[in-house]
């Protein structure tokens, strides 16, 4: 268990400056989430050992400390964190890297645990919430958004057989096809649940509790996030993410779902706003790891040699014919000649 996270005075001065510092005067420049994550980071690294003052000893042994309670790369995600707070204020320590062990598998849901999460989103009593929900699953599972696009969606954004989705990773916009069924929920949900926010051009909009009274705005990405995974839960999907469902998303697109002629690898980068094909690509290993464990199960089918078959067309009574005589499948001519 880490330590309470205690922010000192002198901190809490500082991270609004390194968040600006974040948004303009880096290149790339990172988005909003990562600028957040960021800054998670060095509050956490701030329960270890001091931001403004500390040794190189002390970063080593911060990284000894989680060794064994969190994955490499979220210790390294951390440390990018605290390297880039380092730059803001010209620290003269430096900030070591790790080697990042191997990724673990990426979890990718079954069908029958998505059908599940959609199970869950409508158990809500309050219909409202209960279409506001659906849609909001549906969105990352059959069209492959982040929570982050989710909740950058507009009114204007919708359009008849398609999305525009407003990345949030320095990627280009892109549309999504959207299906005739989604496209009538949606309507349905602004024409007769959205709350009224005249002024707001969201898309979806909730209801929160500021200061004793009802606000209604846009929805954080992390309020959506909450209520995908409450959905997985209601339904008994076990902590299915909004993110699992993006990745079922994109490997279904690959293995073409029940037509079993999936999409090519291109037009899958540009259905998931990757910017590079490199993280498209990762799906490719998982259904090609898929792939060789259907063959190794059937090999033999696959590859048997030519004495296997030849002992399966004798079972079979293709040699007990009569010289001279023809046998009658036209098949068994051509491989035994």
């Amino acid at each position: 268990m880490s330590p309470a996270r205690e922010i000192e005075p002198g901190l809490a001065e500082k991270l609004p400056e390194f968040v600006k510092w974040l948004r303009r005067s880096t290149k790339p420049r990172y988005s909003s989430e990562t600028v957040k994550r960021m800054v998670r980071s060095v509050k956490f690294i701030s329960a270890f050992l001091d931001p403004l003052d500390f040794t190189e000893d002390q970063v080593f042994e911060f990284i000894d400390s989680r060794s064994g309670q969190s994955r490499d790369k979220t210790v390294q995600n951390h440390l990018n964190g605290f390297r880039a707070f380092c730059r803001f204020m010209d620290s003269p320590v430096g900030v070591p890297t790790i080697p990042a062990g191997k990724p673990r598998p990426r979890y990718i849901p079954t069908d029958e645990e998505v059908q599940k999460v959609l199970k869950g989103a409508r158990l809500y009593a309050n219909e409202s919430i209960r279409l506001r929900n659906t849609i909001w699953v549906k969105l990352a599972a059959y069209c492959g958004l982040r929570v982050s696009e989710i909740s950058k969606i507009n009114l204007s954004d919708l359009e008849e057989g398609r999305l525009l989705v407003r990345s949030s990773k320095r990627e280009d916009d892109r549309y999504v096809p959207l299906s005739a069924q989604m496209h009538s929920e949606i309507t349905e949900y602004v024409e007769k649940h959205r709350p009224r926010a005249p002024n707001d051009p969201a898309l979806f909009v909730a209801e929160h509790v500021v200061d004793g009274g009802i606000v209604v705005k846009r929805p954080s990405p992390d309020y959506v996030r909450r209520r995908i995974k409450e959905s997985a839960i209601r339904g008994k999907a076990g902590m299915v993410s909004p993110h699992a469902l993006r990745h079922w998303f994109a490997t279904t697109l690959l293995k073409g779902g029940v037509r079993g002629h999936g999409l090519d690898t291109r037009k899958i980068q540009v259905l998931l706003g990757h910017k590079s094909i490199a993280s498209t690509q990762i799906y490719t290993h998982v259904t090609s790891e898929e792939a060789s464990n259907e063959v190794l199960s059937q090999w033999n089918s696959f590859f048997r040699t030519r004495e296997e078959m030849n002992r399966v067309r004798i079972r079979c009574g293709l040699y007990n014919t009569k010289r001279g005589e023809r046998d009658s499948n036209p098949r068994s001519h051509r491989e035994t000649a």
